[in-house]
Formats: C-alpha cells, sequence, structure tokens
C-alpha cells in the first residue's frame, strides 16, 4: 500500500548491464508496475520525469528536476499522484528560468494541465525558505500537499495530507523568523 522508492545501482544486483533491460519488465511486474517510462524534462542533458503504471489502474508520475515539461504533462495525463519540484517560489521565475527548476505555481500549473488527482510538491531551495502560499488556494484545496524528508505515505492516504499545510506553514514562518534573526539565506531543518 506505500509507494515508496530506492534508486539503487543495478550493477550491484546484475552481472553486466546488457541483462538490465531483460530483467527490469520482470521487476516491475513483481512489484505490481505493467509500464514504465520515462520522458525526457528540460533540465541538464540526460534528465529525466518517470511515468509508473500499476496493473490496479494508477498512475505515479515523478517529474525529477525540471522546468515546466508539456512532454511530462502528454505522458502524465490523468495521474493519480503527480510528485513534482518545486525549488523555488513563485516570485522567482527569473531564478527558476536560469536554473532550471520549477517555481511553485508552475509545478502547479503542470499538475492543472495534467489533470492530476493529487499533487506532492518537493525539492524546495533552503535559499529561498518562504511557504508556497499559491498551494492554499481553493482551486487546489484537498489536491496539493508539500513533501518533506523522509515522507512515507499509502497513496490510499494522500488526501489526509492538506490537512498538515496549516502546520508546515507555521513550521515554514519560525524557522523563516529564526532565520533573519541569525542573519542568514539559509534555514536549517
Amino acid at each position: 500500500e506505500y509507494v515508496q522508492y530506492q534508486f539503487q545501482n543495478a550493477e550491484l544486483y546484475i552481472s553486466s548491464p546488457e541483462q538490465i533491460p531483460f530483467r527490469l519488465p520482470a521487476c516491475l511486474q513483481y512489484i505490481g508496475f505493467g509500464f514504465l517510462s520515462t520522458v525526457p524534462v528540460v533540465h541538464v542533458i540526460q534528465s529525466y520525469g518517470i511515468v509508473l503504471e500499476h496493473m490496479e489502474g494508477w498512475k505515479l508520475v515523478y517529474s525529477g528536476d525540471t522546468r515546466p515539461c508539456s512532454e511530462l504533462v502528454s505522458a502524465g495525463k490523468g495521474a493519480s499522484l503527480l510528485i513534482h519540484e518545486a525549488t523555488f517560489d513563485s516570485d522567482l521565475s527569473t531564478e527558476a528560468q536560469a536554473k532550471k527548476h520549477s517555481t511553485v505555481k508552475e509545478a502547479l500549473q503542470v499538475a492543472t494541465e495534467m489533470e492530476a488527482h493529487f499533487t506532492i510538491l518537493t525539492h524546495f531551495s533552503q535559499r529561498y525558505p518562504k511557504f508556497a502560499t499559491p498551494i492554499l488556494r481553493e482551486e487546489f484545496a484537498g489536491k496539493v500537499a508539500v513533501a518533506f524528508d523522509f515522507m512515507s505515505i499509502p497513496l490510499s492516504r494522500t488526501h489526509r495530507l492538506p490537512s498538515l499545510l496549516p502546520v508546515i506553514q507555521d513550521i515554514f514562518a519560525a524557522l523563516v523568523d529564526e532565520d533573519d534573526s541569525n542573519d542568514t539565506n539559509y534555514v536549517t531543518w
């Protein structure tokens, strides 16, 4: 029931890299996935998003680091869960463009265009600790949450995550206040 993942070096498990294409379908099927697709995204060379479709009918999309990307939107259409990076606050679009990351507003636009049922925003920059207020707008009520380190939640319970937003916002505010009093640009978690 939990959606957890950990990236592993396939060379540790397979004697030669040529065997990976033959073993991957069996591994996916073993954990219940009928389809995996990688989608080139707009970041550095060889950056990819991932689309996984489970045999029970739900779809998981993970953006990785990227600018908003129409290919990911198309591949992930109707996703049950979109995990999208939102490195920069919405008013830092110039910085986001320069560093090839997304703003909160852009990530939410991707979710809207993709018609994702639920979105978890992740990869917030500690240099810009302002809380992502666009996710509190009514149009996203109950459909958006923010990730935190070591977060693990069953897919069936993602609908509970938005209830944590006020608490997370208070924590963010306290950290920003503490950060301002220390006269530094970084938040310590």
